[in-house]
């Protein structure tokens, strides 16, 4: 820009800045040069005595098309037709783009009128754009309707329709439409092994990526992703080991979804190899990549490294305080983390309502009950934020830590919405801590009728009603998990051993080193009953 302004300045004294020509590239670069100035294109346009021709009022519209500002993209198209300016074919996607990312469904229609009015249907980007209009506001219909009418539609349409039915969990429709295309490039394939994933249908997922004649980085992250979210963390690394056999460089987001199965795992061995991996590479860390950086090492206990990892990020949005926030509230800090609440606060972030979930998590480990109160009703009234099931459960468990059960029970009668099982959960919870079997019977009712196929409810209804010594209510819990078909999820341990992750279930005899493990149990066995300890069922007892 400041080159520019020097050839501006330039062409003003040689006398031909407003000429169509050289103004045309100035406004151009202004507006769409990565390092350029919306609004300085914006003043050139306005103060052009010469009247702007149609390739830069479509130029402004692209440029807001791409902006924070589509809004002021529509207003400018409307601008342009008051003027008598009529719409080229290279015009109208940009407007249509502008509706799309503000999902404003009735001027898109509106620009779709003058589509039909100036006869530009046929023209390609027009019609991709119409497509992605409808899809952008869940009118699946009317792209339809429009892609029907294509004599011959392109890769592109037929990708966004692929893609909006695999995110809607339409796979089926999504894989008819698949198997239709003419022509299948990497952004289809990518598309449908993401609907597959995205349904918890990974076999299959895994099936058509390895069909795939051509994968990019982007395939990889697809079928990665696909496991992180469905809880498949030490499958996700398998890939990216994978991965990295087959030579694909990673990107930004495959780090991204590496770094939090590395957390969710425990695998800090792996995790810190990442990390030097980013270092090396001089890859730059971003906000989404040093807030799982933060993530991966709070959650592997290294509250230190997450600390200073935070400390030394250049630029933090919300979503680093927020990973920070909670990370602290995680390991018990909460003193700290409500400390750096407050340093948010003076540094002008905004909170949100994860925010406050850290903040309410960090004051109910800590047992600061009415700091609790005041940030609770500060979210709400300070912040206009409505308190969602997660924060009345958070306050529950607040009081329930504190030993306050029946305010506990009380701040749940007195909640404006229907308390979730998220709610009664914290309650069932807080009733087995304190052995407090009638709140927690209620509670414990409560919670199996709104979520009846969570084994965990059970169990711990079950051990409310045995710590008390009521075996047969404790029974008769476990009978109704039988009859409900609700079977427990075996109980899980993972350890890491030289980068490699471990995983074992209770009553799993499949491990290669099974053997190995069984002889040196035995030997400590020993060791621990010559030093005066003895075993009861699985507990040690001096």
């Amino acid at each position: 820009m400041k080159e520019l302004t020097q050839i501006h300045a330039h062409l003003t004294v040689s006398g031909i800045a407003h000429q169509i020509l050289p103004l045309s590239r100035l406004i151009a670069f202004a507006a769409l040069a990565p390092r350029g100035d919306l609004d300085y294109a914006r003043r050139l346009f306005d103060r052009s005595p010469t009247p702007p021709n149609i390739f830069i009022w479509s130029t402004v519209i692209r440029a807001y098309s791409n902006s924070t500002s589509p809004q002021l993209g529509i207003e400018f198209y409307r601008l342009m037709l008051e003027n008598g300016v009529a719409p080229e074919n290279y015009t109208i996607p940009f407007a249509l783009n502008c509706c799309s990312a503000m999902g404003a469904i009735d001027e898109g229609r509106a620009v779709h009128g003058q589509v039909l009015k100036f006869g530009l249907e046929s023209n390609e980007f027009v019609q991709n754009a119409l497509v992605k209009l409808y899809l952008s506001v869940g009118d699946h219909r009317s792209a339809h309707q429009v892609f029907d009418g294509i004599s011959e539609p392109s890769e592109v349409a037929w990708n966004m329709l692929v893609d909006w039915y695999g995110k809607f969990a339409a796979v089926e429709f999504a894989h008819q439409l698949f198997v239709k295309m003419p022509h299948r490039g990497v952004t289809a394939w990518n598309s449908i092994v993401g609907a597959y994933a995205r349904c918890g249908l990974l076999d299959t997922a895994r099936l058509l990526f390895n069909e795939m004649p051509l994968k990019n980085v982007s395939s990889w992250n697809t079928l990665i992703g696909g496991h992180v979210s469905n809880g498949e963390f030490k499958e996700g690394l398998l890939v990216f080991d994978e991965m990295q056999r087959a030579g694909v460089k990673p990107d930004k987001m495959t780090l991204t979804l590496v770094l939090s199965a590395c957390g969710e795992l425990g695998a800090i061995e792996q995790g810190k190899w990442l990390h030097d991996y980013i270092n090396k590479k001089g890859i730059e860390i971003n906000v989404f990549l040093g807030t799982s950086l933060i993530d991966m090492y709070a959650k592997t206990g290294f509250i230190d490294c997450a600390c200073k990892l935070f400390e030394e990020m250049p630029k933090k949005d919300v979503l680093a305080w927020n990973a920070m926030i909670g990370s602290l509230a995680m390991h018990g800090l909460g003193e700290e983390a409500l400390a750096l609440f407050s340093r948010m606060d003076l540094a002008g972030i905004v909170p949100n309502e994860i925010t406050f979930l850290g903040v309410l998590s960090a004051c109910a480990h800590a047992g600061l009950v009415e700091e609790g109160l005041r940030h609770f009703n500060s979210m709400m009234g300070n912040y206009n934020i409505e308190a969602t099931n997660k924060h009345y459960a958070c306050m529950v468990d607040l009081f329930g830590r504190a030993g306050m059960l029946k305010e506990a029970k009380e701040f749940i009668g007195s909640m404006p919405k229907q308390p979730g099982s998220s709610v009664w959960g914290a309650l069932l919870g807080a009733s087995k801590i304190h052995g407090d079997v009638d709140i927690g019977e209620q509670a414990g009712k409560h919670v199996i009728e709104l979520d009846p196929h969570n084994d965990g409810r059970y169990v711990v209804l079950s051990n409310v009603y045995a710590a008390s010594g009521d075996w047969a209510k404790a029974s008769g819990v476990r009978r109704l998990m039988k009859e409900k078909g609700v079977r427990k999820m075996p109980g899980c341990s993972l350890i890491e051993v030289n980068g490699l992750v471990h995983e074992f279930l209770a009553g799993d005899g499949f491990h290669p080193q099974r053997q190995e493990i069984y002889s040196m149990m035995s030997m400590l066995n020993k060791g621990m009953r010559s030093l005066g300890y003895t075993i009861s069922g699985q507990v040690l007892v001096n």
